[in-house]
């Protein structure tokens, strides 16, 4: 709302939630809550939210969504000058869309849906911890030969 740029990939966070949304989407402003409960219930846990309305929406009707969803907290951001062609650039076709971002910001899931970004942010934690816990086999050893 300071009309400050935003490099994403300055964000420290374990994993970021790229939500994209339409100001007056009714299923966006459904999910808000949802994916806010969540953003609100693992703070401080290395997840960060980065909320972008697609330019349809005016400032105006922006800040007061964020006003009405109590998402001051959220890293919200906004296209004053339309220089992101959201629909090609970040595959934006209908809202909301949703990416989320490992820490080094590899894409681990696009279009995920906003009510279950934090089964899935969960269920990869486990995959991953999963991962780190397998172990190699170690290889075999070849019988010594006799004298």
């Amino acid at each position: 709302t300071l009309r400050r740029p935003i490099n994403y990939a300055g964000i420290k966070a374990d994993y970021l939630i790229v939500f994209l949304y339409d100001v007056d989407c009714g299923h966006c402003r459904k999910a808000i809550p949802d994916v806010k409960k969540y953003i609100d219930a693992n703070r401080g846990k290395g997840i960060q939210i980065l909320a972008v309305p697609t330019p349809n929406g005016s400032p105006e009707a922006w800040k007061k969504l964020i006003r009405e969803f109590k998402i001051q907290n959220w890293i919200n951001g906004y296209d004053y000058d339309f220089r992101t062609d959201f629909r090609h650039q970040y595959d934006v076709f209908t809202t909301p869309t949703v990416y989320v971002l490992d820490k080094e910001k590899k894409i681990i899931g696009r279009g995920v849906p906003a009510e279950q970004v934090g089964d899935f942010i969960d269920f990869y934690k486990r995959q991953q911890a999963a991962k780190a816990t397998t172990v190699a086999p170690a290889p075999k050893k070849e019988p010594k030969a006799g004298r």
